[in-house]
């Protein structure tokens, strides 16, 4: 697939001398060319390119905050190579600080460093794209595990509760039924100890649910499907 390149620059000279060393590269590409800023800005907004090769100096707009937009979303989150006539150290400081990835002289830009300078930027803007979509999908996922420690929470409030009433019943109907069988009174003693049985019940009919229910959710349970005479 070839590389898109965006080629901002008002000069006519330095773009043809740029499109010549393109061709001498042997850079599989597909060069668009933008003689202002503006024109450049809205291509870069309108389809994405692997990298732009911005010029320092433009007429109608101010660069700093041409490179800014071109590092936007709205700008399309562009690699950006500065090509400048000028051999300044401290401009080029400043254009990297400010998100550029390469600060090329044009009187140094040859077929190979050209070529060997959007080659990196190209994969830096795919590396860059698997880092955003890996941090979306970790985001999604730390969602998802925020819902799912919610939910166990509200579910271990419900089974502390459920399970808290028939070991209440059967903590208070014990304490009964031991004072009844010291006092012999054998109507109290059957009585309670048929309120125990009801209450043991109740509490393994919730366990048996609660083994169930965890048996399906770590996928040990086997179902079989099959036809029911409803009649």
């Amino acid at each position: 697939m070839p590389t898109r390149i965006l080629l901002i620059d008002d000069d006519q000279v330095d773009r043809t001398a740029v499109r010549r060393a393109l061709a001498k590269s042997g850079l599989a590409h597909d060069l668009t060319e933008a003689s202002d800023g503006t024109t450049g800005l809205r291509l870069a907004q309108g389809q994405a390119f692997d990298c732009v090769l911005l010029d320092y100096r433009l007429p109608d707009v101010d660069t700093f905050e041409l490179l800014a937009a071109l590092l936007s979303p709205a700008g399309g989150t562009q690699a950006v190579l500065m090509l400048t006539g000028e051999d300044d150290p401290d401009v080029a400081f400043r254009l990297m600080r400010a998100g550029a990835l390469d600060y090329l002289a044009k009187a140094e830009a040859t077929p190979s460093s050209l070529a060997r300078a959007i080659r990196y930027a190209k994969a830096r803007r795919e590396f860059l794209a698997e880092l955003n979509t890996a941090r979306r999908e970790a985001e999604a996922k730390s969602q998802e595990l925020d819902t799912l420690n919610q939910q166990k929470s509200l579910l271990f409030s419900i089974i502390s509760h459920d399970l808290r009433n028939p070991f209440q019943a059967l903590l208070g109907l014990s304490t009964v039924l031991s004072q009844a069988v010291a006092e012999r009174d054998h109507a109290t003693v059957e009585r309670r100890a048929k309120g125990i049985q009801e209450a043991a019940s109740q509490a393994y009919g919730l366990m048996e649910g609660l083994f169930a229910w965890a048996s399906l959710q770590m996928d040990t349970v086997t179902v079989t499907l099959g036809d029911v005479d409803l009649e």
